[in-house]
């Protein structure tokens, strides 16, 4: 599994892919996120929200541009 991260965009620290499971119609359900590891950074509460991790990845890898 390819996880590729940048570093947090706010504070700078090291980001990690996160997995949690819950349950849809009585199946249970994948779900994805990253986050910062800094417990102190405002992106380090973020709830799984993605059902592949790639698309988790790719979306928290997205800067603006200059």
């Amino acid at each position: 599994m390819e996880t590729d991260l940048k570093n947090c965009p706010f504070c700078g620290g090291k980001a990690e892919l996160i997995h949690g499971d819950t349950t849809t119609y009585g199946f249970p359900t994948p779900n994805w996120a990253v986050r910062c590891e800094c417990e102190t950074c405002i992106a380090h509460e973020i709830s799984p929200a993605y059902s592949q991790h790639e698309s988790a990845v790719e979306d928290w890898n997205r800067r603006t541009t200059k």
